[in-house]
């Protein structure tokens, strides 16, 4: 018995020596993330929102989209999300909103990530490898739609 406990603990050494130990390794992937707060009233007939990330600001062609995150959830006051992207600057980080029966409009863009909130122009977002971009933190206003039949 006193073997076996000689041998765990001269085990458990060696795997606690070796790289991290019993920490995790770091895996953080390079991206944004942040928090989407909704203001105002949610269409009725709401298909879709979603974050989505641009390198250009304006953009060549809105369906120009460098990402885009997994759909959010609706009828919520906020939300967290995040998008793996590549290392790079990003000129816009939108909430867009869709209806049921229509698809992604540039009329429907609910608000934009600026640093300033009373700044009328996107802010840049830089992501680093290996790192998450942290606080993009966006306010999605409904009274911005402008052809939501609500």
């Amino acid at each position: 018995m006193k073997i076996r406990w000689i041998f765990f603990l001269l085990l458990l050494f060696l795997f606690c020596s070796i790289g991290h130990g019993l920490k995790p390794v770091p895996s953080e992937r390079p991206g944004i993330s942040g928090k989407v707060t909704f203001i105002g009233k949610w269409p009725l007939n709401t298909g879709e929102v979603r974050v989505a990330v641009y390198k250009e600001y304006p953009p060549s062609s809105f369906l120009n989209i460098s990402a885009f995150s997994d759909p959010l959830p609706l009828y919520v006051s906020e939300t967290e999300y995040f998008i793996q992207l590549q290392p790079g600057v990003y000129k816009w980080v939108l909430v867009a909103w869709r209806s049921e029966t229509q698809f992604w409009n540039p009329d429907n863009v609910l608000g934009y990530y600026k640093e300033n909130p009373e700044s009328i122009n996107p802010s840049p977002v830089i992501v680093r490898e290996k790192t998450s971009t942290k606080n993009i933190n966006i306010v999605a206003d409904f009274n911005n739609i402008k052809i939501a039949k609500r």
